[in-house]
């Protein structure tokens, strides 16, 4: 049996309980999380790496505990309750099937009662299956925060055994939103460092009962692995506080958010390269990332971006204002292209994809304009995606991909000085950008715009500004003048109709053919997450 050393009352303080009270009243917030209760872990596995932020249309809510939580802050005179070891588990090497074949794991722990020694590569009676790929000193001891339990009960409809993460140590202690990479805790009679966030494997979601073991990750109730510093002693009811503070490393939260979403973010890979106590390992991987996110053009993959205004834009359409949730820039565009976005608009269907042109800009922010679809049609099956965008209010939050499309300017051959843009349906959203510019450049432009229908298309006043003609006959307008350069926009039958018309007239100049209206969205996938992550459990 392990020896405990006696500990020495301090003077002054007193032990808390499991659930006493502050003992000051400030606390400091919480950084953002995700997942609200809308969406219960069934986030998809994507091959672009976007299954998180698919989950839900509103903002996230903070990750909240069910107790209060906070952490000291050594010499900054705040100080909050203090945070303890709930329970203390090891597991044995052993075998669990999984899809009907057996699998060696150390992941089922059991509960520990009286002290248990800390060792450099983790708690005496724990064993170990499969070598850990950034190195078994950074993965020496596993805390979970207990405040996850009971969230993660609700939603999977049934109480969980304890230890049933695969952790070392349940904890009454700082969340993921707090934790920062490097941070050093005291616990017990150990000193442990924060290393890493915990990356799961099928082994825990077999556990859980997942559909994937991604659903786990895309919540980011992670938990994470930490190193010892100094060896020591721990049992039920020890300390489990941060005694010195790595200011200007990420979050765990955060973390989790860009290695394995948001790894379009160049600044945000940086500042994790740059985190206290990295392991080499982690930031080799994290230089792959950043290297092929400095490439991209525009940005790598999709990115989460938020509404932050929502307008009228005339008959059945809205201008959706759209930035960065985390104030990163969008880098730039050119106008007349197009973002993608992906959506799923009906819970438990496939992921669909559309792209939207984006009709103005104001600094880090683009608009996009969306026009509902008829009730007939979405009962049909046509026109989902744009309900669902059309439906988004401020504070939800859509996933996008780059600006990508040659329906620019700097596509005309040099030379041309006379510039014809036609446009049908909602191909008026991209030509109203084209035309500002192509005018700007200083080119001799006529803008005409098809629409059988009475009444206004949505950006008509926007596109009335710029001396958008009215035409309801497409030979006529053609025939009128000649054409020069065609730049054209609209449903699938006016563009297909278009080309016959030029090749009848005998037009020989540039033309460029944009179809607007549902289709596949042509954009480059990020590299899914590695299928054996390299937090997995041994």
């Amino acid at each position: 049996m392990v020896r405990r050393p006696a500990r020495r009352a301090r003077r002054g303080r007193s032990r808390a309980g499991p659930r006493d009270g502050w003992t000051s009243t400030s606390a400091r917030k919480l950084d953002p999380g995700i997942c609200g209760p809308r969406r219960a872990c069934r986030a998809p596995t994507s091959s672009n790496g976007l299954w998180p932020v698919l989950r839900q249309r509103g903002p996230r809510p903070a990750l909240r505990s069910s107790t209060p939580t906070g952490i000291e802050l050594p010499g900054r005179g705040t100080r909050v309750r203090a945070m303890r070891v709930v329970r203390v588990q090891v597991g044995r090497a052993g075998e669990i099937v999984i899809d009907g074949r057996a699998v060696p794991t150390a992941i089922v722990k059991r509960p520990v009662e009286g002290p248990v020694a800390i060792g450099r590569l983790g708690l005496e009676g724990d064993e170990r299956v499969l070598r850990r790929r950034h190195g078994e000193e950074h993965h020496a001891v596993y805390a979970y925060p207990e405040a996850h339990y009971g969230w993660w009960e609700e939603r999977l409809g049934r109480t969980l055994a304890p230890g049933i993460f695969g952790e070392n140590l349940t904890v009454d202690g700082p969340l993921e939103t707090e934790a920062r990479i490097g941070d050093r805790i005291a616990c017990g009679t150990a000193l442990l460092q924060v290393a890493q966030p915990r990356i799961p494997c099928r082994k825990l979601r077999h556990q859980l009962g997942l559909r994937s073991s991604l659903d786990f990750l895309a919540t980011r109730r992670v938990g994470y692995y930490l190193r010892v510093l100094r060896e020591g002693v721990v049992q039920a009811g020890d300390r489990f506080e941060v005694v010195e503070r790595a200011e200007g490393s990420p979050t765990v939260d955060t973390f989790v958010r860009i290695a394995t979403e948001d790894y379009w973010d160049v600044v945000g890979l940086r500042e994790l390269i740059a985190a206290r106590d990295l392991d080499p390992t982690w930031r080799e991987d994290l230089g792959d990332k950043l290297a092929r996110a400095e490439a991209a053009e525009g940005w790598l993959g999709f990115r989460e971006l938020e509404v932050v205004r929502r307008e009228a834009a005339g008959e059945g359409a809205v201008h959706l204002w759209l930035a960065c949730p985390w104030g990163r820039p969008l880098g730039p565009h050119r106008p007349g292209q197009a973002v993608g976005v992906l959506v799923r608009p009906v819970e438990g269907s496939r992921p669909m994809r559309r792209r939207y042109a984006i009709t103005a800009r104001e600094g880090e922010r683009i608009r996009l304009t969306v026009r509902v679809a008829a009730r007939r049609s979405v009962e049909e099956g046509v026109g989902l995606v744009s309900s669902y965008v059309h439906a988004l209010e401020a504070g939800g939050r859509l996933a996008v991909s780059a600006p990508r499309g040659s329906w620019t300017a700097e596509a005309l051959p040099r030379g041309v000085r006379r510039v014809t843009v036609l446009s049908a349906g909602m191909g008026i959203a991209p030509a109203v950008p084209l035309v500002r510019d192509l005018r700007e450049a200083g080119l001799a432009v006529r803008a005409v715009h098809f629409r059988p229908e009475p009444g206004e298309p949505p950006l008509w006043d926007e596109a009335r500004a710029l001396g958008f003609e009215r035409e309801g006959d497409l030979d006529v307008a053609l025939r009128e003048r000649p054409p020069g350069a065609v730049y054209a926009a609209g449903p699938r039958g006016f563009v297909a109709s278009l080309g016959e018309r030029l090749e009848v007239l005998g037009h020989d100049g540039a033309a460029f053919v944009e179809e607007v209206g549902p289709g596949p969205v042509p954009v480059p996938a990020a590299p899914p997450p590695p299928s054996e992550p390299p937090g997995c459990d041994g």
